[in-house]
Parts: C-alpha cells; sequence; structure tokens
C-alpha cells in the first residue's frame, strides 16, 4: 500500500502530520456544479467548467464537504437557485486553502495574537438569494432550467452575444415558441444584474452578452415562431365551466367531487390561476347577504408584494364553497385539501399540479376534450365568456389581474372581433 505524501500544518502540535490537499475550496460560496461563473466579477458571464472529482478519505484525513442532492429550499419555499444554479469563484482568489481538522470544521486564518477568527460569510451569495426570492416561483422554476440548458450548450465556453444569439437559434430550431426562447436572455441579464455584472452595473462590470446579434436572432424567431405556443391551451367558458361543476359535484354524494365542484366555479368566476386557488385558506372566503362571496387573493404572479386583491364569486359558487367546508368540516387553514382514499381530509393543501390536473380530470368527464384543457384554461374562458357579453379588454385586465391589456386581448380575440365597430355599425351585431 502506497504511503500518503504529508505536509506540516504550522497550527499543528507535534507529530499531527496529515494529508493535504492543495485543490481544496476551505468555503465553498456558491454552488460550482452547475453553472461555472456566470456572474464572475473578473470574466463577465462565462459557461460551465466542469469542477476536479474530490475523494473521500477516512477519519483523521481531509474532511471534504459535498454538495447535498437535491434543491435546498428559500425561506419563500423556493428552489435557492444561488446555491443550485449560480456561483462566484471566491476559491481561485484563495492561493493557500485551509487545513480541516479530524472534526470537519474548517480553520479560518490564524492571527498575529492567537486564536480563531470567525468565517466570513461570502455577501453575494446573500445577494444572489434575495433577488432569487423576489421571483414569482413559476419564474424561478423556469429562469433555472433556462440558466441550466444554456450551461449545456456552452459546454465551458465563455458566454457573449454570438455564443447567446447561437443557443437561441438552436432552440428555435427545435421548434420551442418565442416566449420559451426568450426566458434565456432575460435570466441571463436578471442574475447578471442582480451581481452587478451587466451595463449599469459596478465599474468593473463586464459586457451585456445580449448584443445585437441576439436581439437579431430574437427579432427573426419572434416572425418566423409566430403561431408556436398558441392556442393550446383552450378556453373553459362560463357554461362549460357551470356545467362541469354540476357533473363534478354528482348530487353531493362524495367529498373529491364536492370539494373539485367549489375549485372549477371558484377558479371560472374569478379567473384563478392554480397557485392562486391553491393558497387560498378558509377564511379567505366570506359570504355576504345576498349569498354571494368575496375572495381574497393575498398574493399572486402580479402582485408579489403582497397588497392583495378581492374578487366577487356568486351565489351558486358561493353555495359549492359551503357546501365543501361543510362536508369536509374544515374551519381554518388551507381551503382545497388533499382527500386520502376513503375520504379522509387531510391538513395540507392542493399543489398547483394537483389543481390543474383536477380541472383536466373533471373537463374530461364533462365532455370536454382533455387535450385542449391545462389548468389556465377557466382563467382564458372566463376572459373569452366576458368579451362575449360586451366587456373591454380594459375590464377583462382588471378581472383577471393582467399587467396589460395584450393578454386578455388575445385569449378573446374572436369574441372581441365580434363585438368591433364593423360587427356593430354595419351589420348591426
Amino acid at each position: 500500500m502506497d504511503k500518503q505524501t504529508t505536509t506540516k500544518n504550522p497550527r499543528q502540535g507535534p507529530g499531527e502530520n496529515r494529508p493535504r490537499r492543495t485543490d481544496e475550496n476551505p468555503r465553498r460560496g456558491i454552488d460550482e456544479n452547475a453553472l461555472r461563473g456566470i456572474v464572475d466579477p473578473r470574466r463577465g458571464i462565462v459557461g460551465d467548467q466542469p469542477r476536479p472529482p474530490v475523494d473521500h478519505t477516512p477519519a483523521g484525513g481531509l474532511v471534504v464537504h459535498e454538495r447535498a442532492e437535491g434543491p435546498q429550499e428559500t425561506p419563500e419555499g423556493g428552489q435557492d437557485l444561488a446555491a443550485d444554479v449560480l456561483e462566484i469563484r471566491t476559491a481561485q482568489d484563495r492561493q493557500d486553502p485551509a487545513e480541516t481538522p479530524e472534526g470537519g470544521q474548517d480553520l479560518a486564518e490564524t492571527p498575529a495574537g492567537g486564536g480563531l477568527q470567525e468565517p466570513v460569510e461570502d455577501p453575494l451569495r446573500g445577494v444572489l438569494a434575495l433577488a432569487t426570492a423576489a421571483l414569482a416561483p413559476n419564474s424561478r422554476t423556469a429562469y433555472k432550467r433556462a440558466i441550466e440548458r444554456l450551461a449545456r450548450s456552452l459546454n465551458g465556453q465563455e458566454l457573449n452575444d454570438q455564443a447567446l444569439a447561437a443557443h437561441v437559434q438552436d432552440l428555435h430550431n427545435q421548434g420551442l415558441a418565442p416566449a420559451s426562447i426568450a426566458i434565456v436572455p432575460a435570466a441571463v441579464r436578471y442574475y447578471a444584474r442582480a451581481h452587478g455584472s451587466a451595463p449599469g452595473g459596478s465599474s468593473t462590470a463586464g459586457p451585456d452578452p445580449v448584443g445585437p446579434l441576439t436581439k437579431a436572432a430574437l427579432k427573426i424567431i419572434r416572425r418566423e415562431g409566430r403561431g408556436r405556443g398558441r392556442g393550446q391551451a383552450g378556453g373553459i367558458r362560463w357554461e362549460q365551466a357551470d356545467a362541469t361543476a354540476a357533473v363534478a359535484g354528482n348530487g353531493g354524494q362524495d367529498l373529491a367531487g364536492l370539494r373539485d365542484a367549489a375549485i372549477i366555479a371558484v377558479m371560472s368566476d374569478c379567473l384563478l390561476r392554480v397557485s392562486e386557488l391553491a393558497a387560498l385558506d378558509v377564511q379567505d372566503v366570506e359570504t355576504a347577504a345576498d349569498g354571494s362571496a368575496r375572495v381574497h387573493v393575498r398574493a399572486s404572479k402580479t402582485d408579489q408584494e403582497g397588497k392583495g386583491e378581492t374578487l366577487y364569486a356568486g351565489p351558486p359558487t358561493a353555495g359549492r364553497v359551503q357546501a365543501w367546508i361543510d362536508a369536509a368540516q374544515v374551519q381554518d387553514g388551507p381551503l382545497f385539501r388533499r382527500i386520502r382514499r376513503g375520504g379522509h381530509v387531510q391538513g395540507s393543501r392542493l399543489t398547483p399540479r394537483a389543481v390543474a390536473e383536477i380541472v383536466k380530470k373533471r373537463a374530461d368527464a364533462a365532455g370536454i376534450d382533455p387535450a385542449s384543457v391545462s389548468g389556465h384554461s377557466l382563467r382564458v374562458g372566463a376572459a373569452q365568456s366576458l368579451a362575449a357579453a360586451g366587456a373591454g379588454v380594459v375590464e377583462m385586465q382588471t378581472a383577471g389581474r393582467w399587467k396589460s391589456p395584450d393578454m386578455p386581448g388575445r385569449y378573446a380575440r374572436k369574441q372581441l372581433a365580434a363585438k368591433g365597430a364593423v360587427a356593430k355599425l354595419r351589420h348591426g351585431k
């Protein structure tokens, strides 16, 4: 068996020789395994570079700190992209890595007066964590996937305007919709700005990778990719939602049916996103004297600060919600919950994905083609019904809490055309 080459640590006592690893990173900072140096303060934005493997050493030797598998949780419950996607290459700025004692605790530099100096946490990690937490959960997930895909495409090459333009063109050739492709430059710019390495940031900022070549490529992609990704989610209009809720309710025969009927009715009346529906608590629904209800949405995709909105639900919808609450015997906490076999109502709330699956399943049972249905269908269909009833795009925008009238206008373009000037003035519609 070969002998290990050891070096003497000046902080160790006599005879306490131990293996020394010159490639040890004493303080990892932000994870280096996903996108190495994407916001490197010295090199700008670069691609994925493999990290040298580090072997285990038994107790008494080198203590290796490994990255735990799976996403780390942020206080907001989203994935910690600062740890899982980005990294600041601080390790290479240190010339001599610290030794690690048998207990596995890293030693900082020992000052001249003796004693241990407190380790200093990398402030950039906190900055990126805060910037990540500011994103909506869906945006965090989309940005994470976009960055990881970009890292694989770069394969160690530095990210610049030419490389980014080639990447988005490749995504276009694969058939992705322009809206999906546009997430890539948005994600790159977001994290670069959070770190201060994009134009307008620090004085040492690197060049913006979203340059003229990428902008030209995106323009071509938008023109050639028109129609991709649109019209895939069909709308479930008011009359269809009522029929779907009636089929799901099944005369109050089972708990799951009562719950799902209430879900469909609330999403249709309030134009809720699946995430908004899943986040509702019992106390968020208040019944009015006329039998209608007021639904309080505490936060949403377009209301990250949690200012909240109060929405109207008609008497039939309020009745379905109350029927579910009474049957499930829930007094507070999550409004829409998981149900185990045997009709046992759980304390945990439904996930947005589970809500989307319920909508698809119940629509199928009501005779609506499931291939055209998604968790967004009730929201889209409500916008279409509003337009057909005479609402303008601004009224639709307000009802659905969209940032601009563009989205409801797109969803209801056929209904709006039937209510347009030509239809009214020339044909008396």
